[in-house]
């Protein structure tokens, strides 16, 4: 439970009060916050290009710290019925979040609806288009709630690290998947919040909130969405994202964990993890899905530490599967400490079944040195499409996207070390991908 002196509104905390309060229970911080984390300041956005409100729209918010500014895009939606009321509403929330305001039909959706809008975060040096990397950074969506009967709002978070809940959540999860680099992988996580009506931004409600961790982040997105069961108003949400700096030090899970692999193995599937640090922690829960959507508990480990380590430690579990056992397994780690918070890793996935084909592009030339084009399928043409190019440790470099794609995107690499680098081009609902070269 977020812990609220006496005298603090929960209703209108200053974001620095949430960074302080309601990580000390999520992210089981056990110092103040702000000793280590800096707020990433969202205000007063201008429009830098495109059609206010529409695809492809780019809005810059200045100074959300010293020496860096934000690029938001709107990268897409799923119909034309969703449109963006406000960038950032200044008139509720916190005013150093991200606070978009979308509806669906003009605030009245129809029986058994799901509507999304996509946003696209860029950090950039202040006044240039100059990428640059923040070292590590927590995001918070705040009061993912309803209209009070049957609408339900939610969240995706993309490239994210880790993310952690509430003990109380009332949040249900499931992943996001796509082909990066010719793997069917996870590519983020979509959270459904309550349809309980909590009004304005409601930082005590940490049932209806989802904490991220990002590392070495450039560019990443973020989904506003929401459903419907039966037709009726309130299909005009507000949304609020927080997002902060941390240092090292604030980083402190239960488990500072460094990796968790799944490899196919003779009899089955062999997970290994290890962790760098174990504070009060308990046991770890390996959880296992067959559709990337429903997960149950496979097995349970408890710490080599007993509670404490500063110490890299190494964990091995095989789990046996039968021969019904065949496609795509998705597995995921929850760290869970003696107080019953827990965490959880991203998801791994391993294939036991014949690989899917996905759409071919034409990316050349190959190698590239400054401009690399991309020949889309004739399908796709006329369409929002997304390019996205990977280097070889799987970072995001590289994003441009198009609502109404021609014959040939273009995308500039030049500034691009040389190496082997992943081009991803999406439509919304295919993948496709191709390996290149950068020459200098």
């Amino acid at each position: 439970m977020i812990l609220l002196y006496p005298g603090l509104s929960a209703k209108r905390i200053s974001l620095s009060n949430i960074f302080r309060f309601a990580f000390v229970s999520i992210f089981f911080i056990s110092f103040s916050v702000s000793s280590f984390a800096q707020v990433l300041s969202f205000q007063h956005p201008t429009l830098e290009s495109g059609v206010a409100g529409q695809d492809g729209a780019t809005y810059r918010f200045s100074h959300v710290n010293d020496t860096t500014d934000a690029l938001v895009f709107i990268n897409g939606r799923s119909s034309s019925l969703v449109a963006l009321v406000t960038i950032d509403d200044t008139t509720s929330g916190y005013k150093t979040a991200f606070q978009p305001i979308v509806t669906y039909n003009n605030n009245v959706a129809s029986s058994a609806t799901d509507w999304w809008m996509d946003f696209g975060i860029e950090y950039v040096k202040t006044g240039t288009t100059q990428g640059v990397s923040l070292m590590s950074m927590t995001g918070s969506a705040l009061d993912v709630d309803g209209n009070g009967s049957s609408i339900a709002e939610y969240v995706s978070f993309y490239y994210m690290q880790t993310y952690s809940l509430a003990a109380n959540t009332q949040m249900t999860i499931s992943n996001l998947l796509e082909f990066v680099g010719g793997i069917f992988g996870l590519i983020g996580e979509k959270f459904v919040g309550s349809d309980i009506n909590y009004p304005g931004i409601d930082s005590a409600n940490n049932g209806v909130m989802v904490n991220t961790i990002y590392a070495k982040v450039n560019y990443f997105r973020v989904r506003t969405g929401a459903q419907s069961t039966n037709a009726g108003p309130g299909s005009t949400r507000d949304y609020s994202f927080a997002f902060s700096t941390v240092g090292a030090a604030a980083n402190a899970l239960p488990v500072e964990l460094m990796s968790f692999n799944a490899t196919l193995a003779p009899k089955g599937v062999a997970l290994s993890w290890a962790t760098a640090k174990e504070m009060n922690s308990s046991n770890f829960v390996i959880e296992r899905s067959f559709d990337g959507v429903e997960f149950s508990d496979a097995a349970m480990l408890f710490t080599e530490s007993e509670g404490n380590s500063n110490q890299e430690l190494d964990y091995n579990y095989t789990d046996k599967l039968n021969t019904a056992n065949q496609g795509l397994i998705y597995y995921r780690l929850r760290m869970v400490d003696k107080d019953g918070k827990f965490a959880r890793s991203a998801v791994v996935v391993v294939r036991t079944g014949a690989a899917a084909e996905a759409p071919v592009v034409s990316v050349y030339p190959n190698p590239v040195v400054n401009d690399v084009f991309v020949a889309v399928p004739a399908t796709w043409q006329n369409k929002p499409v997304s390019v996205e190019v990977y280097n070889n440790n799987g970072q995001l470099v590289k994003h441009v996207s198009n609502s109404s794609a021609g014959q040939t995107e273009m995308v500039d690499v030049k500034s691009l070390t040389s190496g082997i680098y992943i081009v991803r081009v999406s439509n919304g609902t295919q993948i496709a991908t191709q390996k290149i070269v950068k020459a200098n």
